[in-house]
């Protein structure tokens, strides 16, 4: 899978080097795709995406304030009551 990086709005979200980068991609097909990938590879690195290098990467939806408050919360209640998982896809919240 190979990302055109000069379509890509990026901003680092520190000033720490290895901070999380948050990155707007053009368009929703290209992060369902990438998605995607990330379920069938689990880990994935840099040179996956056709980027040089050898870090792992790691994609996460960027959530609204509110539930990104709410996912903490279910999270919580995950550890609490001895759930599984908790992950976000496609903007929902799922707990099992």
């Amino acid at each position: 899978m190979n990302i055109d990086t000069k379509t890509l709005m990026c901003k680092r979200l520190s000033i720490k080097e290895k901070a999380s980068i948050l990155i707007e991609l053009p368009n929703k097909v290209m992060r369902d795709l990438i998605m995607k990938k990330r379920e069938e590879k689990g880990v994935m690195k840099l040179r996956d995406c056709g980027l040089p290098g050898t870090d792992n990467i790691f994609f996460n939806e960027d959530l609204p304030r509110e539930k990104q408050k709410l996912f903490s919360k279910v999270r919580k209640y995950r550890d609490d009551d001895n759930y599984k998982f908790a992950w976000v896809k496609n903007g929902k919240i799922y707990l099992r």
